[in-house]
């Protein structure tokens, strides 16, 4: 489970800020009511707007799931506010499928950040 580069908690709404960097919301969102820079660069951010990080909220969801499914549907949040949408039954493939599509996208953006904006 990632943690939020901030509170060092898990991530479980991440958003990423202008930055290119993903936080969890409500740590970012406190860090940019007193600051315009980037907690973990510096640099002044061009804006505030955050971004949800739909592959990693995706990423989450699915170990949510697969989670219940081994677990009798237990979960792995502590609280009961984060109630991750059902998945639907595939062939087991998906997993292998998600990787191909997530590992080259994590690389490039990789290589984004190391880019000034």
């Amino acid at each position: 489970m990632p943690f939020c580069p901030i509170t060092g908690e898990p991530m479980r709404d991440p958003v990423v800020a202008a930055d290119g960097h993903t936080y969890e919301r409500s740590a970012i969102a406190r860090w940019l009511a007193t600051s315009d820079k980037s907690p973990l660069t510096g640099s002044i951010l061009p804006h505030k707007n955050l971004v949800p990080n739909y592959m990693l909220v995706s990423s989450l969801q699915e170990a949510q799931q697969s989670h219940n499914d081994k677990n009798n549907n237990s979960t792995i949040f502590d609280d009961e506010n984060n109630d991750p949408s059902p998945q639907e039954e595939g062939n087991g493939d998906e997993r292998e499928d998600a990787q191909d599509i997530i590992l080259p996208t994590i690389g490039s953006m990789q290589s984004l950040e190391d880019e000034e904006f």
